[in-house]
């Protein structure tokens, strides 16, 4: 028997997992796009979007807390999560500290911010408003990546393992905030998306500026903001790295293709959409608004980057990925 719920085009729903699945290229305005309970993790609603575009190493899902706060838990994948809606804090602790943390492990965020969790860090977070307002945040980690390398869950999520040379109860730990280089700032913390500021980009097309950020001492995600200028567009590129780009404000499309079969599809999109461009196709962002820029989020799997070491192999490898985008 067939223990999956269909609710529509694009999403099925399976009780055994307690996770809607979202497939497909984009996903619609993430604010209020439908979540299902997932009694597991307590009074708590999720929507995963793991598959978008084939991905088979970024992990996505948004999650939707009405109550007071989620169940503490830890996980050795890597992770960063931005606020869609609502305001709160998180908390970090290890287990041999017995959970009395002091108040410098407390985190403070709200709509825009992202902060990143420190990998197989006991973390749990707090709705400041239960009584009024859902805190709704977009998580994005490696989980894909890890599950298809060891096939044990408990290597994830019940691994003892303190990994000192990322999280060791610093007490400047989301303080940290420093520029590292052109388009690099090392943060943990990052208030707000929306108005982070940037570098140019003259790389990447004219008027395009972008900010990337060092966080949390991640091996496999690069989290990035890019903005383009009113009626601008970037240069085409391409890429060996997974991506999913969640946009923070505007309205554009992105036009995807391959060289080698002319297959070309435009992906339109505007504040609150969640798109991922199918692995090495060559893409182009374009805004359509005549008078603001348009911003989005980022972050890209690196994995290949750190494996080879070798950017041309990552932006010129001209191999094609006909199960992820193809007639």
């Amino acid at each position: 028997m067939n223990n999956k719920l269909h609710e529509e085009k694009g999403m099925v729903y399976d009780p055994e997992s307690q996770w809607l699945t979202v497939t497909g290229m984009i996903a619609k305005n993430l604010r209020t796009h439908p979540l299902k309970p997932r009694p597991k993790r307590g009074n708590f609603f999720a929507a995963r979007f793991d598959d978008l575009s084939g991905n088979t190493t970024l992990g996505c899902h948004v999650g939707e807390m009405p109550g007071k706060k989620n169940i503490g838990h830890r996980h050795v994948d890597e992770a960063i999560i931005m606020t869609l809606s609502g305001s709160g804090h998180s908390v970090l602790y290890q287990a041999d500290n017995t959970r009395s943390w002091p108040a410098q492990h407390e985190m403070e965020w709200q709509e825009g911010s992202l902060i990143v969790i420190p990998i197989n860090a006991y973390h749990q977070h707090f709705n400041a408003e239960p009584d009024k307002t859902p805190v709704r945040q977009l998580a994005i980690k490696n989980v894909p990546l890890l599950r298809s390398v060891f096939d044990d869950r408990a290597v994830i999520y019940a691994n003892p393992h303190r990994f000192y040379e990322r999280y060791h109860d610093e007490d400047d730990y989301f303080a940290l905030s420093e520029r590292v280089g052109e388009r690099q700032w090392r943060t943990n913390y990052v208030k707000d998306l929306r108005t982070v500021s940037l570098d140019e980009w003259p790389e990447r097309g004219d008027g395009i500026s972008a900010m990337f950020f060092q966080m949390g001492n991640m091996c496999t995600l690069r989290p990035h903001v890019t903005e383009i200028v009113a009626e601008g567009r970037t240069l085409p590129h391409r890429h060996l790295r997974e991506e999913l780009i969640y946009i923070l404000s505007g309205r554009g499309y992105t036009r995807i293709w391959q060289e080698e079969d002319g297959m070309e599809v435009r992906v339109d999109w505007e504040e609150g959409d969640l798109l991922s461009p199918p692995l090495n196709t060559w893409h182009e962002h374009v805004n359509l608004d005549k008078s603001a820029p348009a911003r989005y989020y980022s972050v890209e799997s690196i994995i290949l980057d750190r494996l080879f070491n070798n950017r041309m192999f990552v932006e010129e490898n001209d191999f094609i990925f006909k199960d992820r985008f193809s007639g």
